[in-house]
């Protein structure tokens, strides 16, 4: 769904019981421009945005399968057979106690899924799906707001609101933008329209599928800023 007012938001996530910079990085539900992976495998990705800045270990089905992901860092995408998996994340420095244990069930084959860890008050994981259909040409991006004191945000490429009203752990659907060499791209606070963030000649390679993630905290360490992600639709589809 498109987040286009305060009224109409909804988490398009799977929730399971289960100095300016752009930093390359590392939805929505099923999008019309869905597309699932050469496989049958799953595509898991996690992504480390805890302002608490920890660099944590993360287990599935208590086997080691990211060790040290530090703030502002992203894995590769691992592969997963459908079925249940226990996902336990701890601290690198401190794995006596759990800082999430939870569980997730891949039941649909040829997902590409991205699990951002951005907060230590909540008990359940946020799943993002990067599926797209890829276009030869043509750039989809989406944007997802993980700054947990920042107000309701528009984020605009090249003068053009793509997406409006985007508040704390909520995500927009992929949209397709138009092409140009360079993009001139603009954080707006969507209530006052106050620009928080400019960041001019940003350049996006037609043929692939992006994620815009706004991490940090506003006034405050460590500092907001807007990474970007290549998504696994763009390399992992048919």
């Amino acid at each position: 769904m498109w987040i286009s007012s305060k009224s109409s938001l909804k988490p398009p996530y799977y929730k399971k019981t289960f100095s300016k910079e752009i930093m390359p990085l590392s939805t929505n539900m099923s999008t019309p421009f869905g597309h699932t992976p050469i496989n049958e495998d799953s595509y898991i990705r996690f992504a480390n945005f805890i302002p608490e800045l920890l660099d944590v270990d993360i287990y599935f089905n208590d086997t080691l399968k990211v060790r040290n992901l530090r703030y502002g860092e992203e894995t590769s995408y691992i592969s997963f057979s459908p079925g249940d998996y226990k996902i336990t994340i701890f601290s690198t420095i401190d794995n006596a106690q759990p800082l999430v244990e939870t569980s997730i069930e891949i039941t649909t084959p040829g997902l590409i899924l991205t699990i951002p860890l951005h907060s230590l008050d909540k008990e359940e994981l946020n799943i993002i799906e990067d599926n797209a259909l890829i276009i030869p040409n043509e750039i989809f991006v989406k944007f997802v707001n993980l700054s947990p004191n920042s107000p309701p945000l528009n984020f605009i490429f090249n003068l053009v609101d793509i997406f409006r009203n985007i508040i704390y752990d909520y995500s927009s659907n992929y949209k397709l933008i138009e092409k140009a060499p360079n993009y001139h791209i603009i954080i707006q606070n969507a209530q006052t329209n106050k620009i928080l963030y400019d960041l001019p000649n940003i350049v996006l390679e037609p043929g692939n599928a992006y994620t815009f993630f706004a991490i940090g905290i506003m006034d405050g360490d460590p500092p907001f800023k807007l990474v970007v992600s290549l998504d696994g639709s763009s390399y992992l589809t048919d």
